[in-house]
């Protein structure tokens, strides 16, 4: 948690779920959407031109009290740049690349997915984490 969630979450007198000790998985899973001016580009990572979005189909109550204390919906709109990065590598290490990869290094698919693209499988492990793992695979599913 960064230091200004840290700091909302010990300003609150509702009772927060301690992630360290929750083991149900959250519902809150990250997106990618077209924005007015369906600019194609941001497809290949050129362009900032799509929205962040929290889907919400599947959110429990606990997971949309997190989103409205911790302002997720605002503080994920600031990691275009993440989710270009993420784009412009889901597109560069291809089959072919990620076939030498794994051989050259002895990793695993999932190994060698974590390293490139920032993300643990405990995503408190990582910062972002879980942002990183939901874009890519957004990205990475839709081109196998």
């Amino acid at each position: 948690m960064c230091k200004v969630c840290n700091h909302l979450k010990s300003s609150q007198q509702k009772k927060i779920i301690n992630p360290y000790e929750y083991i149900v998985e959250s519902g809150i899973k990250f997106g990618i959407e077209f924005d007015e001016s369906f600019d194609l580009d941001y497809l290949q990572g050129k362009s900032q031109n799509f929205n962040i979005i929290i889907e919400e189909s599947e959110l429990s109550d606990e997971d949309k009290e997190e989103i409205e204390l911790f302002d997720l919906k605002n503080r994920y709109k600031q990691l275009k740049r993440n989710v270009q990065e993420i784009i412009v590598k889901s597109r560069a290490y291809d089959q072919i690349y990620e076939k030498s990869l794994k051989d050259g290094f002895g990793l695993s698919a999932d190994e060698l997915r974590a390293y490139v693209f920032g993300y643990a499988e405990n995503h408190l492990d990582r910062v972002l984490s879980k942002f990183n793992m939901d874009i890519m695979n957004e990205f990475r599913n839709s081109e196998e």
